[in-house]
């Protein structure tokens, strides 16, 4: 996937430099699939599949599980940048049982959602997907649950957010630092992308973790990121981390990239940090 991905990102940069001179190369960052791969059926998991709107027109498709006993909130779901709900649902299909409804947004061009995928664009869907929830489970806690891509885009949204003071907390697992440092860390691994560095410049900042995460807070945060990672580098949750504000809680995992909540001890973590607040 990574070698994928930088092919990817030095032709279609190269193309849009030659072109047009300079795009929104964001669109790079997002690998969507419109087919699903299974339902939360295939689980036993009841669900919905939710049709609701950003505020650009764009037409949203995501899936909603009701937690299987008396709820005691809503988490809301922002996956990584490759595939659909489909694909990602392993993270959280665990969370019904353990009390909790789950909305797992589909951003634009993902599985049955309209649109094209770019920043800041994808922000709104988030914003549609939490102004939903609000509307559906009044009076319960709601948390943000962000991971890989799906964390810097829950870590910029946060602080912009017109609900942020109805969020319970935020959590990112595999946060990246910022577009430009995750490019040139992935450009710089290889002697053969080094010299392709230069496109990474290209890219927008406005809408980087390192430049909203600070603004969390009072929001509780919760941050976690495997030393394993081959794909978004510990340091660079780490140093995301050391710039948001209190309160705030760090969890330090193993394994592969967004492979978390495979881990008992990672779900009791999370499950703690949402019962206490």
């Amino acid at each position: 996937m990574l070698i994928k991905w930088l092919a990817r990102f030095i032709l279609s940069a190269t193309l849009l430099l030659i072109f047009t001179g300079c795009s929104n190369l964001t669109t790079l960052f997002f690998f969507p699939q419109q087919s699903y791969q299974h339902t939360p059926q295939f689980f036993g998991l009841e669900w919905q599949s939710i049709q609701h709107e950003a505020k650009d027109g764009t037409t949203l498709t995501s899936w909603y599980l009701p937690a299987s006993r008396k709820s005691l909130g809503t988490v809301l779901f922002m996956h990584g940048n490759a595939q659909n709900v489909s694909t990602h649902i392993n993270s959280v299909k665990w969370l019904p049982k353990a009390g909790y409804n789950v909305f797992l947004l589909d951003y634009r061009e993902y599985g049955g959602s309209d649109g094209k995928a770019i920043l800041p664009d994808i922000l709104w869907d988030i914003d549609s997907a939490l102004s939903w929830v609000l509307a559906h489970d009044e009076d319960k806690p709601v948390f943000l649950l962000g991971q890989s891509i799906g964390a810097a885009l829950t870590a910029a949204y946060v602080p912009q957010s017109p609900y942020k003071e109805k969020i319970s907390g935020v959590i990112l697992d595999a946060c990246l630092l910022g577009y430009q440092e995750i490019v040139g860390d992935m450009m710089s691994r290889n002697w053969l992308t080094w010299v392709f560095q230069l496109p990474a410049y290209l890219l927008p900042s406005e809408q980087d973790p390192q430049n909203h995460i600070a603004n969390i807070s009072p929001t509780p945060l919760f941050m976690m990121h495997s030393r394993d990672d081959q794909i978004i580098p510990y340091e660079q949750g780490k140093a995301v981390f050391e710039l948001a504000q209190e309160p705030k809680q760090w969890l330090d995992l193993a394994g592969s990239h967004i492979q978390s909540f495979q881990f008992p001890s990672v779900r009791d973590a999370l499950l703690t940090f949402m019962d206490t607040h």
